[in-house]
């Protein structure tokens, strides 16, 4: 879609990566980047910015791994401090540092750059009466990356929820 629009309205789409819970921006496109790299580099997020540090190591984070090998994502940035930060990201780097991402180390669902832990989700729909058991996975979102899908169990005997109390279910409020 991104290739249509640009080639449609002759306007770059600059993407950008950040670790909004903590600095913003990490990587990005620049537009010099865009006009050199954006045929032969798409699926990247960028380059990291000036003030950004990235490696990227082995799952246990013992061994910082060359360009073209996916592990976790760690990041160092004066704005938030000297020390590396380790991500749940798994990423990859290319020998121009442009980042690749691969999804989740974590089972975090992302949506829309928000992340939902599905065990806590779990946790408050189990509160719910008659409720045995609950279960949230992540589906694949064209829009937002990934929608928390829940699948709850019922003691026998028990009727399931409505779809009122599922949303407030759903959002904590039960």
């Amino acid at each position: 879609m991104q290739i249509h629009f640009e080639e449609h309205y002759g306007i770059p789409i600059l993407v950008d990566y950040g670790a909004a819970e903590f600095i913003g921006g990490v990587a990005g496109w620049t537009l010099a980047d865009h006009r050199q790299f954006s045929a032969t580099k798409r699926g990247s997020v960028g380059r990291p910015r000036l003030d950004v540090h990235l490696k990227i190591t082995s799952q246990d984070g013992s061994i910082e791994l060359p360009a073209g090998q996916s592990g976790l994502l760690h990041i160092k940035c004066d704005r938030f401090g000297p020390d590396w930060f380790r991500t749940n990201d798994l990423a990859s780097s290319d020998p121009d540092g442009f980042v690749y991402l691969q999804g989740r180390a974590d089972d975090a669902i992302n949506r829309g750059g928000f992340k939902i832990l599905p065990e806590e989700v779990a946790a408050v729909l189990r509160r719910y009466p008659g409720v045995r058991d609950a279960a949230v996975v992540g589906k694949p979102d064209a829009r937002l990356g990934q929608v928390p899908i829940a699948a709850i169990e019922m003691a026998p005997g028990t009727p399931p929820p409505s779809p009122a109390t599922d949303r407030s279910l759903s959002r904590g409020s039960i």
